[in-house]
């Protein structure tokens, strides 16, 4: 299957320097004599996203910036407190954070394309978001200047003073004030060059969704979890036999093109020897493992791997309907008996696989965070809501993308996906 992952912290690579010294501006908005056509092609809306870490170290320049001018009663005493993040009226995209401080606030745009980063500020007062009547796991929903609405997840919002309003009513001014001509030119060149060099290798796609945001890849569940719902999260129930063993190969260790699933069947074969104490199956037999699988592959007249793209595909791959076979032939290369059993992704499935110490390979297509790729899940978890009640599963995977340690994948987002369990482990 087709490497194709769509994720990246590009923005917070290298934004921070070019928005620092660029587009924080206090007084008014930012011109530009400059056309963003050219980066058109390279760039899309996602890309100007600002992740909340990088928000914050907007926020605390735009204090140390103000300073000097003597128009705040900010001192080097004044930190941040709390953060809120704000959101459109789907309740599901960020517009801005509000950063709380010893005194006052201060508001930043969740996307780089505005014409002025910081949307408000108070050196003294509270933001008017602390007027709505929230309850504790409502959103607050910002659309506009002073324009602040709470979310309680039904199909009306609620304004300050109580009243009702359709979410289809409600008018979002942020979104017709976005266009990248308010973003400096050498700050689009640089994400530009930096997306252009993630693509090359591996790294990211083209929708530059940040890590643990709603389109990214999850490697905090908890994080994931409050940016999607807000609210406080804890883990209430988990199973995780592997981690120990688990190599974290990734499809950039070895040469050959849409290798995610050879490469997924290495992960499954070193983490079984680890974990049984193989000598001919410990990390650094990584290579000759790998060969292994290739040469599996090969005996079989290319039936389950290819590098080629078969025609009407648009990419080459391990084929779902003989992966299952592929596995058990590579583990019988080494002796080892394995049952591999076909099914679909569910919670069920995940919790029955993992907590009887089992693996799954999982074939996704067209994933939103993965496009076509394999990876291999050895891990669930359940992450629940206080106090109501709400839970996410996930399963955690060697995904081919991250060295060193497991991604998370949403259930919700690979339902009904299909993997092959493997047994006899």
């Amino acid at each position: 299957m087709k490497n194709n992952r769509k994720n990246s912290k590009i923005i917070s690579l290298i934004l921070v320097t070019y928005l620092l010294t660029c587009a924080v501006v206090p007084a008014q908005a930012q011109t530009t004599a400059h056309t963003a056509t050219a980066f058109s092609a390279e760039l899309n809306e996602n890309d100007m996203f600002i992740p909340e870490e990088v928000a914050y170290y907007l926020a605390e320049y735009f204090i140390q910036d103000m300073l000097p001018s003597g128009q705040t009663i900010w001192n080097d005493e004044t930190v941040i407190l709390a953060t809120e993040p704000l959101f459109d009226e789907s309740g599901e995209s960020l517009t801005a954070y509000t950063f709380e401080l010893t005194s006052g606030y201060i508001t930043v745009s969740a996307y780089a394309d505005m014409p002025n980063l910081i949307l408000e500020w108070a050196d003294e007062t509270e933001p008017l978001y602390t007027e709505l009547d929230l309850e504790p796991q409502a959103k607050v929903v910002y659309t506009g200047p002073a324009s602040y609405l709470a979310d309680t997840g039904a199909t009306t919002l609620q304004t300050i003073d109580g009243t009702q309003i359709a979410r289809t009513k409600v008018k979002n001014e942020f979104s017709a004030l976005r266009d990248m001509e308010n973003v400096p030119k050498q700050a689009l060149a640089a994400l530009a060059n930096e997306k252009k060099l993630a693509l090359s290798q591996n790294r990211i796609s083209a929708n530059g969704v940040p890590d643990n945001y709603p389109g990214g890849y999850i490697t905090d569940p908890i994080a994931y979890a409050y940016h999607l719902h807000g609210g406080s999260w804890a883990c209430s129930d988990w199973a995780n036999y592997w981690e120990d063993y688990m190599p974290f190969f990734t499809v950039n260790t070895f040469p050959e093109q849409y290798d995610c699933g050879p490469v997924a069947i290495v992960n499954a074969l070193i983490a079984y020897g680890q974990k049984h104490g193989r000598s001919d199956l410990q990390y650094d037999d990584f290579l000759s493992v790998f060969d292994k699988v290739l040469e599996v592959n090969d005996a079989s007249g290319g039936e389950y791997y290819t590098e080629d793209i078969p025609e009407g595909e648009i990419s080459g791959g391990t084929f779902f309907d003989t992966a299952g076979q592929y596995i058990k032939e590579c583990f019988s290369a080494y002796g080892v008996s394995v049952q591999a059993y076909s099914g679909t992704c569910t919670v069920n499935s995940i919790k029955q696989a993992t907590k009887s110490d089992a693996l799954a390979y999982i074939h996704l297509e067209d994933n939103s965070v993965y496009g076509n790729h394999a990876v291999l899940g050895y891990a669930w978890t359940c992450m629940k809501q206080n106090p109501s009640g709400k839970t996410i599963h996930f399963v955690k995977a060697c995904d081919g993308g991250l060295w060193g340690a497991g991604r998370y994948l949403d259930m919700s987002t690979i339902a009904n996906q299909k993997l092959w369990r493997i047994t006899n482990l």
